[in-house]
């Protein structure tokens, strides 16, 4: 069943996966097909956002700002990102790639790094960074919304103190604010 101290719920519409969050850094998988996993933190920190990757990897945000990455196959922790206080992050499907926000307003990208059989081995930080004074916001990035397609392009980024971006991730850009 779905723990009673759940924070947050993901439904992954291509893999048919639904992950529940809880208070105390516990993650529970369940799907078609006798799919269960149940991963426990070791920082028993309250979850706030979870995203399942299409090469088996889940990826778990604390309260406190760090990003955890687990693998579904093997049910185990593989990589901790807390080198700055992330906010929030949208999976780029079918691909290895995560857009991240942090508290200090900049924008990051991030890959999971694919091992043998396209399993999940890494997560790291790639040096893609555009700070809060590029992307004319103030304030932390609060949400982050890819632009639907094949070719995602363009990100919709909000920030803690209302103000809103649009940024062309390629051509490393800003495109519109509001």
């Amino acid at each position: 069943g779905v723990p009673s101290n759940a924070t947050v719920v993901e439904y992954d519409f291509y893999q048919r996966l639904v992950a529940v969050g809880t208070r105390d850094g516990r993650l529970k998988i369940v799907g078609a097909d006798g799919v269960e996993a149940l991963f426990i933190s070791p920082r028993g920190t309250c979850t706030r956002q979870v995203g399942l990757t299409a090469q088996g990897g889940v990826l778990r945000l604390s309260d406190t700002g760090s990003l955890e990455l687990w693998s579904l196959p093997e049910e185990i922790i593989l990589s901790f990102v807390d080198e700055e206080e992330i906010e929030c992050f949208e999976l780029v499907h079918t691909t290895p790639f995560v857009v991240v926000g942090s508290k200090d307003g900049s924008l990051r990208v991030a890959q999971v790094v694919l091992g043998a059989g396209d399993n999940p081995e890494d997560f790291k930080l790639l040096p893609y960074r555009i700070d809060c004074e590029t992307l004319a916001g103030s304030g932390s990035i609060v949400r982050i919304a890819l632009q639907p397609g094949a070719s995602t392009n363009k990100v919709l980024v909000g920030f803690s103190e209302g103000d809103v971006s649009l940024w062309a991730l390629h051509e490393k850009k800003l495109v519109m604010t509001g």
